[in-house]
């Protein structure tokens, strides 16, 4: 949590994450859903880039705020000067940000160049989301799908509670390789037990779904 209140994988907003419907409720917090707030944030940038028409702007409006990108465009624009990125008058964290960005990328793309060594990451889907038609603990989908409940937690940390509530638009997210593991032993589970009550706060871990 940032001191502006952003949040999250992609530090959105509230009033941001209100436009792109990222729900935020005592429970859950769409900020921290993995797969809802990069849907977003994708969704934001293409919206940026629509509006300045450039890259640079684009990423800056989203560290610093279209409006105030588009007001630093006006003053430079009434005084005569270019409005690239790189003439505007900006803050100096917007001003590092573009280029640490592309430092990161040109990191990724040419680490030989840099003599970096970077673990291989192979080419197929880590993780898949899994609907419920009834809540579920995240200890118990640790237990049922046999992933350890810190890895449960670090891929759904939406959830301010222990329980992933159905009816909020946020599934359960697991590894592929467990998934259809999980999906069998759900079936069997949701015949022998009885609904989730109420989430916890995540600190409050308990066994009861």
């Amino acid at each position: 949590m940032s001191p502006a209140k952003a949040s999250g994988l992609w530090q959105f907003i509230p009033s941001t994450a209100r436009d792109y419907k990222l729900h935020l409720t005592p429970d859950y917090d769409a900020r921290r859903d993995i797969v809802a707030s990069t849907s977003a944030a994708l969704d934001y940038l293409q919206d940026l880039h629509v509006l300045f028409g450039d890259w640079h702007l684009a990423l800056a409006a989203y560290n610093w705020g279209e409006k105030s990108v588009a007001k630093a465009i006006e003053q430079n624009a009434a005084k005569g000067l270019r409005t690239d990125f790189l003439s505007l008058r900006l803050p100096g964290e917007t001003r590092n940000y573009v280029p640490k960005l592309q430092a990161l990328k040109n990191l990724i793309a040419y680490p030989e160049t840099f003599r970096l060594v970077l673990e291989p990451i192979a080419n197929r889907p880590y993780f898949t989301t899994i609907a419920s038609d009834r809540n579920i603990g995240l200890a118990v989908a640790a237990r049922l799908s046999g992933v350890s409940i810190e890895e449960i937690n670090s891929l759904n940390p939406g959830h301010n509670g222990a329980v992933v509530s159905k009816g909020q638009g946020n599934d359960l997210v697991l590894p592929v390789e467990q998934a259809d593991i999980f999906r069998a032993n759900f079936e069997s589970y949701k015949n022998t037990n009885t609904p989730a009550t109420r989430p916890k706060r995540r600190g409050q871990l308990t066994t009861t779904p």
